[in-house]
């Protein structure tokens, strides 16, 4: 689960108590894991501009493969 965009919630405070983009890509890069998806997106990352603005701030951090899959989807291996 991705809640929002870093700089927003250092802002309103909220950083240390929700999952954010560039945690969550540095979680994955620190796991050494090949490839992080991103799920439950919060209503503030479900728009296409702040999706795709999530994805670079993850991209910047995270150098292996990213996938956003929404609520419920099913994914193979």
């Amino acid at each position: 689960m991705c809640w929002n965009h870093q700089e927003i919630l250092d802002e309103t405070g909220s950083a240390e108590n929700q999952l954010r983009t560039t945690h969550a890509a540095m979680l994955a890069q620190n796991a050494g894991v090949d490839t992080l998806v991103l799920t439950r997106l919060s209503p503030q990352l479900a728009s296409p501009e702040s999706l795709e603005r999530g994805i670079e701030e993850v991209t910047r951090v995270y150098d292996g493969r990213v996938i956003v899959v929404e609520e419920f989807e099913w994914l193979s291996p």
